[in-house]
């Protein structure tokens, strides 16, 4: 999806988010934060591989790897016609 910064700059003002990075220390949260994104309680910004934390898919994703970027993971497997 490519949209211009304009189409984001305070669109969630007001609203509660969670931006949640990962590892260990959010083992605990992981399910309340489900929760009340399910709820529209909050918003969810995530970092990098979320995947492997979340079962619910973030509202935006960051993605902040030097070694997993659009340029050498996921551009090469795309088929260009």
């Amino acid at each position: 999806m490519k949209f211009k910064l304009n189409d984001i700059v305070d669109r969630h003002k007001g609203e509660t988010c969670v931006v949640a990075c990962h590892g260990p220390s959010l083992a605990p949260y992981v399910e309340k934060i489900e929760n009340l994104q399910r709820e529209k309680k909050v918003f969810r910004i995530s970092v990098n591989e979320w995947f492997d934390f979340f079962n619910e898919k973030p509202d935006y994703w960051v993605n902040s790897s030097h070694e997993f970027s659009i340029e050498n993971s996921i551009l090469p497997n795309w088929a260009w016609d």
